[in-house]
């Protein structure tokens, strides 16, 4: 199998996170070929999977609508890799040819968690059993043979479409519960605890999936979708938070956080996932999957439904949308559609700085903290770290025009923190969980 080195942690040359491993990530950054392509735009379908039966994800009344962009070609990875180490590209390359045909472009995925392969569980591979409602079988994210086979995979793929400027975007996808999201089954589903589950195996295990699409797609966009890990209120959010930081430093411009579950009441239910998303779309891009669709589901969008979801993306600068094939199949749609225009507001200063919370990495925390905000406010920046009774533990302030800052944390005991950046003046606040561990 070959063996990528980290970005960030340079595994292949010992080195550890400090300022000279992030001088290295951003020379390695700086080697890779950029895309050809501007950033993802427009209207592609989220057209049903690509499987051993059906037609594929290239329906050709989809393909025939002049304002679609493009397709979202995705496929299990059992249909792959159907046995270790053998490959079947005969699907993903029909489908990549028929959406060149029709003049698309595509946004290829491989679908994991369920539909992993089975050989892998023969190989040794530890898995969660999920029982009903959903009745999957996924690998354990942090599994070392699952990590090892994953990558070798991504590794394959990469050198079979990376030349192919048909695919623009790639998402990344990691053992999760429908191998497509962020997010785990949750824990009445499974228990993740008697698993060994912590979020420092699931934030480590992205950041080796990271660094494999990173790699092997050095020519493409890439994404990935964000959730709290259980979905549940109080679920951890700090998984989440960190691999959006890493991904943000290791992959660079051609990175952005991506939504599948966009409405307008979502961004409700998933406030930090929101902010992070907007965040992305002013700092390089950022890419949504409506969550419904707008023939059948309108209701569920919230006020507006499916046309007022669009209006909320494109005002939030947000140009990317998979739509359903309902919608995009549905005439009275048709106008709304064919006029969608936006603006991507990258490298614009976010209208609201307090909107946006800080990203923080690494995060679980035991040495140098790096903190980045997306706006820069045009007066010094306060950075301090508080416990849970509110008290400042350690504080930094960073010039006029910062939009980052670092602190070492060495120093404090192991537990929950609260991260503040706040505009000297007091105009803007913004806040974000921090966990340290102790070494």
């Amino acid at each position: 199998m070959k063996h990528y080195p980290s970005p960030l942690s340079i595994a292949g040359i010992g080195c550890t996170l400090s300022v000279w491993c992030l001088l290295l990530a951003g020379l390695h950054l700086r080697l890779h070929a950029q895309p050809t392509d501007p950033v993802p735009s427009g209207i592609y379908c989220s057209c049903g999977p690509t499987n051993a039966t059906g037609p594929g994800s290239v329906d050709p009344a989809i393909a025939a609508k002049p304002f679609v962009r493009g397709i979202l070609v995705r496929i299990g990875w059992n249909l792959v890799e159907p046995s270790d180490g053998t490959y079947n590209w005969a699907q993903l390359d029909t489908q990549i040819a028929r959406a060149r045909s029709y003049g698309k472009k595509v946004a290829l995925s491989v679908v994991n968690g369920p539909s992993a392969p089975a050989w892998l569980y023969a190989a040794g591979v530890q898995r969660a059993v999920i029982g009903a409602p959903f009745n999957d079988t996924i690998p354990y994210p942090w599994d070392p043979i699952y990590l090892a086979r994953w990558s070798d995979l991504i590794a394959h793929l990469g050198a079979r479409y990376d030349g192919d400027t048909t695919v623009t975007l790639v998402h990344m996808t990691n053992a999760t519960a429908n191998g497509f999201e962020f997010f785990l089954n949750p824990t009445a589903a499974f228990n993740w605890s008697a698993a060994g589950y912590s979020d420092m195996k699931v934030i480590d295990s992205w950041k080796q999936v990271i660094d494999a699409f990173n790699a092997a797609f050095p020519n493409h966009y890439l994404d990935n979708d964000f959730h709290p890990i259980f979905l549940t209120a109080n679920s951890s959010t700090v998984p989440g938070d960190s691999v959006y930081a890493y991904a943000r430093r290791a992959v660079g411009g051609r990175y952005g956080a991506f939504s599948s579950w966009w409405s307008q009441k979502n961004t409700s239910a998933y406030p930090m996932q929101y902010a992070d998303l907007v965040g992305s779309a002013h700092n390089t891009f950022a890419t949504v999957q409506f969550a419904y669709n707008g023939t059948n589901d309108s209701a569920a969008f919230g006020a507006g439904g499916m046309p007022g979801a669009l209006q909320l993306a494109i005002q939030d600068g947000i140009c990317y949308w998979e739509l359903w094939n309902q919608d995009i199949l549905n005439p009275k749609f048709d106008s709304l559609l064919a006029n969608a225009t936006c603006a991507t507001t990258s490298g614009v200063e976010p209208p609201s700085f307090g909107l946006f919370r800080p990203v923080l990495y690494p995060n679980p925390s035991s040495g140098s903290l790096f903190i980045q905000w997306d706006a820069a406010p045009g007066e010094p920046v306060d950075v301090s770290i508080m416990d849970l009774l509110g008290r400042v533990v350690l504080r930094t302030t960073a010039d006029r025009g910062a939009t980052e800052a670092h602190i070492d944390v060495t120093g404090l005991a192991g537990g929950a923190y609260l991260v503040r950046v706040a505009a000297s003046g007091g105009s803007a606040v913004a806040n974000s969980p921090l966990i340290i561990q102790t070494r």
